[in-house]
């Protein structure tokens, strides 16, 4: 398990056109959604990667 190294946060993945797709920005009333790999890579790198917690 680990977590992002910094917050990606909802206006920031609004403001990313390559993530216009995402069906949490398309779907309304949506907690849990599925994130396309390339979506997932692109989040990622935003997010300066993942920290381990151990």
């Amino acid at each position: 398990m680990a977590r992002l190294a910094h917050p990606v946060t909802l206006a920031t993945i609004k403001a990313t056109p390559d993530l216009a797709g995402m069906d949490l920005l398309r779907l309304s009333r949506l907690s849990v959604s599925a994130v396309r790999p390339e979506e997932w890579a692109l989040l990622l790198d935003m997010a300066g990667g993942l920290l381990s917690l151990s």
